[in-house]
């Protein structure tokens, strides 16, 4: 099947039009039909091609070819916890990867691993890392310490704490191995402690750094998330998108327990008069187009009232 066909089938299986499909992946009605008319190219680097492999679980290099075969599909179908760490990156972020994302996720992790650590003082200083070094260059020596799957998971379970508004069971048919995992490195602190330190995660003050690790607590966020945590879906990762969004969030904080009424909690102490309040409320609805809209008129307000 070409893959503009294959393309337009996919959003066929969602009984969609094009102008609801547009609205539903934030893509604009035009790309879509030129793309499955055959005008735009479907290629990787294409955003509608990488909305519906985040919709998909499809791996988006998948569009380098010109024809879809099966085998193909089966190919370059990903896994459980990358088909949802990547629908949450798009629908969060807006791309798979990109410096920006990188920037903020990082951060998230960072603030995340530390929630573990206790810091004090010690004589043996450790050498001051490059911010990035250890998180870019990961692959590179993630095999030297450990078995390769228990980094990964190592690694998976650091990203389900950065965005724990999500049930751990999205990312893994089995939530039973990461707390079997936990139970592991509890018996070998050092095995944890040298994963930290490949993740650029060490907590510096100073130069000097020791480390105490929570492994209960660890272990025990990872069940609540499984517990209470939203389905991973595209309205709820939308959801918790804007709201961060409308109560300010710098890029460089994370709300680990964020849920409905914490939100609305956050709104309602924030905001005192009504109809800002039901502003908020409502503009979560709101198409991105009427959004930039409205901060573009409200940017002209404040320009308005500034100026005199």
């Amino acid at each position: 099947m070409q893959k503009n066909e294959f393309i337009k089938q996919i959003r066929a299986k969602y009984k969609m039009s094009q102008k609801k499909f547009a609205e539903y992946l934030e893509v604009s009605k035009s790309l879509i039909e030129k793309v499955e008319m055959g005008k735009v190219p479907a290629t990787p680097e294409n955003k509608y091609v990488k909305a519906v492999c985040a919709l998909e679980g499809l791996d988006n290099e998948i569009f380098k070819f010109d024809e879809i075969t099966e085998e193909i599909l089966k190919e370059y179908e990903l896994t459980k916890f990358s088909k949802a760490f990547r629908k949450f990156l798009f629908f969060y972020y807006g791309d798979f990867w990109n410096e920006d994302i990188e920037n903020e996720f990082y951060n998230k992790l960072l603030k995340t691993l530390e929630k573990y650590t206790d810091v004090e003082e010690t004589e043996t200083a450790i050498i001051n890392i490059p911010y990035f070094k250890e998180l870019r260059e990961f692959v590179k020596y993630k095999k030297k310490y450990y078995k390769l799957n228990d980094i990964n998971i190592l690694y998976e379970i650091m990203i389900i704490l950065t965005i724990k508004s999500f049930k751990l069971s999205n990312f893994t048919d089995n939530p039973k191995i990461y707390f079997d995992f936990i139970e592991k490195i509890s018996q070998n602190e050092e095995l944890f402690l040298k994963s930290l330190y490949q993740y650029g995660s060490l907590y510096y003050e100073d130069g000097f750094c020791i480390y105490t690790i929570s492994f209960d607590k660890l272990k025990n966020d990872l069940i609540e998330i499984d517990k209470k945590g939203l389905s991973l879906t595209i309205e709820n990762i939308k959801k918790i998108r804007e709201k961060e969004k409308i109560i300010g969030l710098s890029s460089n904080k994370i709300i680990l327990d964020l849920n409905k009424e914490l939100i609305e909690k956050i709104i309602t102490e924030a905001i005192t008069d009504p109809k800002d309040k039901e502003i908020c409320e409502l503009l979560q609805y709101a198409p991105p187009a009427f959004k930039d809209k409205i901060i573009e008129k409200l940017k002209k307000f404040r320009d308005e009232v500034e100026d005199i």
